[in-house]
């Protein structure tokens, strides 16, 4: 069995520039939708997770479609579009502010220009918060408190102060880290650049605890055959080995083939560790599974 090496290649083509693209355009209409929704309802680290698993499902649809298998660059785009996002919804919000401020100004004063109205609104929060503009106006709201649980704008408590900082990053973190982890576990499949497809996975069998080593050896030793009758197409009770082998679209005869161990915790669960990860020939699979057939029929 030799050594898998994944296939990073990165290539800036048009589909990698339309992936960008898709990255900002979707990133705005998500971020407009995001900050549309919390006018009237906001639940805090449920909206940052749902809607960046969507974005990062998007995302790896399009870059499983396309063939873009580099990890670094898929991560990026997720970033980017995270970040666009959450910052389309911080500036709606900041133009909500200001059309609300312009209201009042104008039901007082009546009709105010454009320059005045942005000269006095920097004056306003220069005033409160010692900054214009965006952080300014962010300052302000730290100040004033953001609230916590609203519907149609009632709050059940509301966070001020430091508070509302570490609130603001850890709802941007879970956004983008939800589309980040999305995109690595959608795409985290084996790429092959002759045919231009991911590798699909299938199960083959299991091997149980008691002959867990050896099957390892003999994988080493290359004595597929012998190996293959230690495999047992039946699931078994933990700790056991799970086999799975994966085939691309061409035909070039080689599989990969994946061991992991699956051991159970002390609460009940089931703890997974990739044991190896291999590239086998067309023979090597053949003699591999055409000695689990023979076991399983005798």
């Amino acid at each position: 069995m030799r050594a898998y090496q994944p296939y990073t290649e990165f290539q800036f083509n048009l589909w990698s520039f339309l992936l960008i693209a898709w990255a900002l355009v979707g990133g705005i209409m998500y971020g407009l939708l995001l900050a549309l929704v919390a006018m009237f309802i906001y639940l805090p680290i449920v909206f940052p997770l749902v809607l960046g698993g969507i974005a990062g499902k998007l995302l790896a649809d399009y870059i499983k479609k396309r063939g873009l298998p580099n990890p670094t660059f898929a991560l990026s785009c997720a970033l980017l579009m995270g970040l666009t996002i959450y910052g389309t919804s911080q500036f709606f919000d900041y133009q909500s502010f200001k059309r609300e401020m312009r209201g009042a100004l104008e039901e007082r004063f009546g009709e105010i220009e454009q320059t005045d109205f942005e000269e006095f609104t920097d004056y306003f929060l220069i005033e409160n918060t010692g900054s214009p503009g965006y952080w300014g106006y962010l300052k302000l709201q730290a100040q004033e408190g953001i609230g916590i649980g609203r519907v149609a704008r009632s709050s059940t408590f509301t966070l001020r102060g430091p508070g509302f900082w570490l609130y603001l990053l850890l709802d941007v973190g879970l956004l983008i880290g939800a589309a980040m982890v999305v995109v690595k576990l959608q795409t985290d499949n084996s790429f092959c650049p002759t045919c231009r497809s991911w590798y699909a996975a299938e199960s083959i069998g299991y091997v149980t605890g008691a002959l867990a080593d050896s099957f390892m050896a003999l994988l080493q030793q290359g004595s597929y055959k012998r190996a293959g009758t230690l495999i047992t197409v039946d699931s078994t009770p933990r700790p056991y080995l799970r086999l799975a082998m994966s085939h691309c679209g061409c035909e070039r005869g080689d599989s990969i083939l994946k061991v992991t161990q699956v051991t159970g915790t002390t609460n009940g669960n089931e703890s997974s560790k990739e044991l190896t990860k291999g590239i086998i020939s067309a023979q090597e699979e053949n003699e591999l599974l055409d000695a689990t057939t023979e076991w399983e029929e005798t």
